[in-house]
């Protein structure tokens, strides 16, 4: 009998084969429990270690030993003629069959029920309805596509949290330097923590064609990542791997950078020898100071005000402990921005801080996308417009997937009635990177709005409503759509004041729906709102801003003049604001002093050969800049001015439906085109354009006008609607 067929007889190798079978269920299972009661790190290793040792003794034993009625004897002992080898094989052939289909039965249900199980509850239904009926791009879904799920914390221990959400959100960060690749960004992925939606179910919603999924582990110095890239379609493995390292930031920014170029790989995508250099970036080698990163990006993501604060503090802490980390610098600039808009902290100070921050982000990393997209929009705040673009287009070429960067780039072009086409582009791709974040779904809306497409924009804004209802910018700009759009100021007033029950404490809030009772005349209830906003913050800009418009609207312009004159410092003279308070000098007569504000706010109004791109951006104050230089002497200037808007408007009017609100209505009565004018105005007044009646005729070349009948017939149908308005709001006890 030759060796192997003694092995054979003996079934050695039937116990071969069971040892390695019932081992790695063994396995299995000891690290699905392990990773699940927070076991020290050397547990696990020490397992197989013991596993792998007990094969060889496995086999030795199955070799030297026989199991036979009277017990397990040496083989030696055993007279072959009454050896029960054959039967001994036939029960271990049943075992090993038995344990190979709970060792099946394990790995279906690993695959498919255990993805799906969760401690908190799935997305509830009004986020599943909105995701849903959300506008479907029209463009295939690319085939270098990824969603990376947020990591599960495998240690279980709160303090954790911070810590796992946080390398995901590095992770994000990293891939997105990826050109060639769609990678779709936290805000949206967020959602589907805890989920028990499938991953094609998950895919197909976020518009990808793999998914990442991982956990981590912390424990001491050691920190465990597992990973697995996941094929969309098939549901089947691409990739997995688990990462054991010394906790550092050097090994984690190692471990990201391994990932994202191992990712980039399984999906053919082409890195460019500068990604490859942005990927193996260390931000920072101290721990502290990353931690503090994690925590305020975590704090930062939620936008409410007292978690911006802190976000804040911990980005400082953050640029305390290591002056030289750059993201560090810019996540201190994008808080401060945030914090003057979801807060109480003064613009001035907020763009104080953002310079200053932005700036040092630069010079420790001129190739940070972020830091480019914050420097942009302080470039906008200033009315640089070719500065805000070049910096724009340098964010989207460092971070192509940093969603931000198209949002509000896109806010840049609204403001440029020939280019909203780009606009409405720029903020699709953002809603392709980020489709579930709701700024960048109202912002969408936002984009139709000015493209005139009414119906589109409404039924978007109550889609964003559905996808986040405790997010109370959705419905304030609800709110505005109706009032600007269609003169429903009580319609605006429901919605505004669900706003404020979101978000009961933001100032800004109640200064946007004082402008809902002017629009009415409700001075008593603009007093309250006053009132209201003392209480939260005595200093904040906006009661200056309130202040303004409330005296203009009663003719008080020597008041307004007193409100510009103390909110305009704090709002660092802000240059839209500054010119509207000049405005308000050329209503109290004095041309002189509105013309000298006008060109500190935007000195290119002094200059033609600026003209071209102000009116670009400035197309409606444009005709009251011309009012201002008629009435400053400069009769010929505002000549040349008003002809250049009316060119204007005839080229982007066609652009844009309801393109009655983009018209040169005041050009067009300064220059004594009356019946133009008043076949404007009945068309706006016909469409429900009345928002700002208030002020849009008190200028006074309009004095001309007062007398005609068609002018009073409007104003008459107006002072109706108003009333109109002003009744539904006394019934609906708003």
């Amino acid at each position: 009998m030759s060796f192997v067929e003694e092995l054979k007889r003996r079934n050695v190798f039937r116990v071969g084969i069971a040892y390695v079978v019932v081992a790695w269920l063994i396995a299995q299972v000891a690290d699905l429990v392990l990773e699940n009661v927070a076991a020290p790190d050397w547990l696990m290793p020490t397992i197989l270690l013991l596993v792998g040792i007990g094969l060889p003794i496995a086999l030795i034993f199955a070799w030297a030993f026989e199991m036979t009625p009277e017990g397990i004897k040496k083989e030696k002992d055993v007279d072959r003629s009454q050896s029960i080898t054959p039967q001994t094989g036939r029960k271990l052939d049943f075992m090993i069959i038995g344990v190979l289909v709970v060792a099946l039965g394990y790995f279906a249900w690993d695959k498919f029920m255990l993805r799906d199980v969760g401690d908190a509850a799935s997305l509830d239904e009004v986020t599943q309805a909105a995701a849903e009926s959300m506008e479907p791009i029209a463009e295939p879904i690319p085939a270098k596509s990824i969603a990376v799920l947020p990591f599960a914390n495998r240690s279980n221990r709160q303090e954790d949290e911070f810590f796992t959400e946080g390398i995901h959100d590095d992770l994000l960060t990293h891939l997105a330097k990826i050109g060639s690749m769609k990678v779709i960004s936290r805000t949206s992925v967020m959602r589907y923590k805890d989920t028990k939606k499938s991953i094609p179910e998950i895919a197909a919603e976020l518009k990808v064609t793999t998914v990442l999924e991982g956990g981590i582990q912390r424990s001491g110095e050691q920190v465990r990542i597992n990973v697995q890239l996941i094929d969309a379609v098939t549901d089947e493995h691409l990739w997995a791997e688990i990462f054991d390292r010394r906790l550092t930031t050097e090994n984690l920014f190692a471990i990201q950078s391994e990932i994202s170029t191992k990712i980039a790989a399984a999906l053919e995508a082409t890195l460019s020898p500068e990604e490859e250099s942005r990927l193996k970036e260390v931000p920072t080698t101290n721990m502290a100071a990353y931690n503090a990163y994690l925590r305020g990006r975590q704090l930062q993501a939620t936008r409410s005000s007292t978690d911006l604060q802190r976000a804040f503090a911990e980005f400082t802490r953050a640029t305390t402990l290591d002056p030289g980390y750059a993201l560090a610098w810019v996540g201190v600039a994008e808080t401060s921005n945030l914090l003057s808009g979801y807060g109480t902290l003064e613009i001035t100070d907020a763009q104080d801080m953002a310079d200053q921050a932005i700036m040092k982000a630069l010079a420790i990393n001129n190739e940070l996308g972020e830091a480019y997209a914050s420097l942009a929009l302080r470039h906008g705040d200033r009315a640089q417009y070719e500065e805000a673009e070049a910096a724009y287009r340098r964010a989207i070429e460092l971070s192509p997937n940093y969603a931000p960067s198209y949002q509000w780039y896109s806010g840049l072009l609204s403001v440029m009635p020939d280019r909203l086409d780009e606009a409405l582009a720029m903020i699709r791709k953002a809603a392709e990177l980020d489709p579930m974040s709701s700024i960048i779904q109202t912002n969408l809306a936002l984009r139709l709005t000015s493209l005139g497409r009414y119906d589109e924009a409404e039924a978007q804004y109550l889609r964003t409503i559905e996808l986040d209802p405790d997010f109370a910018i959705n419905y304030t700009s609800l709110a505005e759509f109706y009032s600007n759009t269609q003169g429903r100021f009580a319609e605006a007033l429901k919605w505004s004041k669900l706003a404020r029950q979101k978000d009961p404490g933001n100032i800004n809030l109640i200064f946007r729906e004082a402008i809902f009772y002017l629009h009415v005349q409700d001075y008593a209830s603009l007093e309250s709102l006053h009132q209201q906003m003392l209480d939260i913050d005595s200093q904040h800009w906006s009661l200056g801003g309130n202040d303004w418009q409330v005296n203009v609207s009663r003719h008080n312009y020597s008041g307004a003049i007193e409100a510009g004159r103390w909110f305009l410092p704090k709002i660092n003279n802000d240059p839209f604001w500054q010119q509207w308070v000049g405005f308000t000098y050329m209503l109290n007569g004095d041309f002189t002093r509105a013309r000298e504000l006008i060109l500190q706010a935007f000195p290119g109004w002094d200059d033609p050969s600026e003209w071209a791109q102000l009116i670009q951006a400035n197309s409606f104050p444009a005709c009251l800049v011309a009012g201002v230089l008629n009435g400053s002497g400069d009769g010929p200037g505002a000549e040349k001015l008003m002809n250049q808007v009316v060119e204007y408007y005839e080229t982007v009017k066609s652009q844009v439906d309801h393109s009655d609100t983009l018209a040169p209505i005041d050009c067009w009565v300064a220059q004594g085109e009356y019946e133009m004018a008043l076949d404007l105005l009945e068309t706006q007044v016909e469409h429900g354009h009345i928002a700002w009646w208030w002020v849009a005729y008190q200028w006074p070349w309009w004095d001309n006008m007062r007398s005609e009948p068609r002018f009073q017939a409007a104003m008459q149908t107006i002072a109706d609607r108003v009333a109109e308005q002003r009744l539904l709001i006394d019934e609906m006890s708003l």
